[in-house]
Formats: structure tokens, C-alpha cells, sequence
């Protein structure tokens, strides 16, 4: 009985050794996603309306009580009203001085 339980013990042992990774090896991380972006707007049907009609495998849905468009990988896209879009251009580049 003793020899039994010894070799089910060491049977177990090199099972658990063999599926151990090799010394300094790195398992493989997982290819990292995302749910949702945020994109701001100052006519948010407008746009929706707009990406549906560019993008036919697109459709409009609302998450969290916001309008959004579904994208056919379930990535949603968030849109925000804003009272004015964005600016055009850009500010002054960093190291640089307005009028130079």
C-alpha cells in the first residue's frame, strides 16, 4: 500500500512538473480591448445618423442612458453633446512661443 501511494505521488509530481513553464519564460498575455470610446459632439443624432449611413454594418443603440453607435466587434461608441466643437487648430507647439 505504501509503494502504491509513493508512486501516485510521484506520478503526480512529474505531471505538475512537466506543465510547468521553463525557467525565465513569460506566458502569453492576452491581446488587450476595449468596450466603449467617447467622442464628443454638438449634434449627436446628427452623427450617429452620419455613421450609420458611411458605415451600413454600424447601428445606432444607447448604453448608460447615452446615444452610442454599435460597431459589429460590440465596441460602442459614446457620444457626448457639447455646446461647441472642437478647435480646428492646434495651440502652440511645446518649446515654441506664440508669433514665432
Amino acid at each position: 500500500m505504501r509503494a502504491t501511494s509513493f508512486y501516485a505521488a510521484l506520478a503526480a509530481l512529474v505531471t505538475v512538473l512537466a506543465s510547468a513553464s521553463p525557467e525565465g519564460e513569460i506566458p502569453a498575455a492576452a491581446i488587450p480591448g476595449f468596450h466603449h470610446l467617447h467622442l464628443g459632439s454638438t449634434n449627436p443624432e446628427a452623427a450617429i445618423a452620419f455613421y450609420t449611413k458611411a458605415f451600413p454594418s454600424t447601428s445606432a443603440t444607447t448604453w448608460g442612458g447615452m446615444p452610442a453607435l454599435r460597431s459589429p466587434n460590440n465596441v460602442l461608441v459614446l457620444f457626448t453633446r457639447i455646446d461647441q466643437p472642437a478647435a480646428i487648430s492646434p495651440g502652440p507647439r511645446c518649446g515654441t512661443s506664440v508669433g514665432t
